[in-house]
């Protein structure tokens, strides 16, 4: 114990400078036990940093010592600098072993992301934001519970700006789902008129009345402000404003 720097020293008998405590040994480790809920845990330095549940003798984490960060398995690796496992949780039909979530309220529309980052200039080794998949809720109304992935990139001297949405019906929208911007229309099955519910699959953002849509298997329609101006069928014919 050094009482002038409040430092204690286990295994030690020079006590580093800027730690309150200092183990040392040749696998040096704490050992946390819970006496009301009968868990254990070990937080262990040596070849690696980790943290185990002693009870379980389930590894939750690792540290290697080039930085790899590896979460629920004990397993050697050396390529992704973070690595997760475990059993996924089951969404329907995705599934997942890592969340991200928002801490916005439900009315303030919550966003959470990845971003993928990397050097741009070597002279002062600065870094910026390349590239952002982002999920969002799909608007502010408490009670909602629609969820859209949003895609954005950077060009040369830019900004990070929407490339590609997809919404939650399933809609693939291109350019920042701007007016004009291309959009799929996440449907199935033959889109046989506009008047029975059908949509071009293929059209635009704010003008879905225009595009590309299949009215059958091998037949082509073309709509222009909802109404179907050209078709071309299954043996290549070309109608105008007509559909046989």
């Amino acid at each position: 114990w050094d009482a002038s720097a409040e430092s204690l020293g286990i295994g030690a008998t020079s006590i580093d400078s800027d730690s309150i405590l200092h183990l040392k040994s040749t696998q040096p480790n704490i050992y946390f036990e819970d006496t009301d809920d009968a868990k254990s845990w070990r937080l262990e330095a040596g070849s690696v940093f980790k943290l185990q549940n002693v009870t379980t003798s389930n590894e939750v984490f690792r540290i290697d010592q080039t930085g790899n960060l590896k979460l629920g398995n004990s397993a050697a690796f050396s390529s992704p600098k973070m690595y997760v496992y475990g059993t996924a949780v089951n969404q329907n039909s995705g599934y997942y072993q890592l969340a991200i979530e928002s801490d916005l309220a439900a009315t303030s529309t919550p966003k959470a992301g990845i971003s993928f980052r990397g050097e741009y200039n070597t002279s002062n080794g600065a870094h910026m934001d390349l590239g952002i998949i982002q999920g969002e809720k799909e608007n502010g109304t408490s009670g909602q519970t629609g969820g859209q992935l949003t895609f954005h990139t950077r060009e040369h001297n830019g900004s990070i700006t929407e490339r590609l949405r997809i919404s939650s019906s399933g809609d693939l929208i291109l350019a920042a789902n701007a007016t004009g911007a291309a959009l799929i229309k996440g449907v199935s099955g033959d889109q046989t008129s506009r008047n029975s519910g059908g949509y071009p699959q293929f059209t635009f953002v704010g003008n879905e009345g225009t595009g590309i849509r299949r009215p059958s298997a091998n037949v082509l329609a073309f709509d222009t402000s909802g109404d179907e101006a050209m078709r071309i069928d299954s043996s290549g014919n070309v109608l105008f404003g007509d559909t046989s």
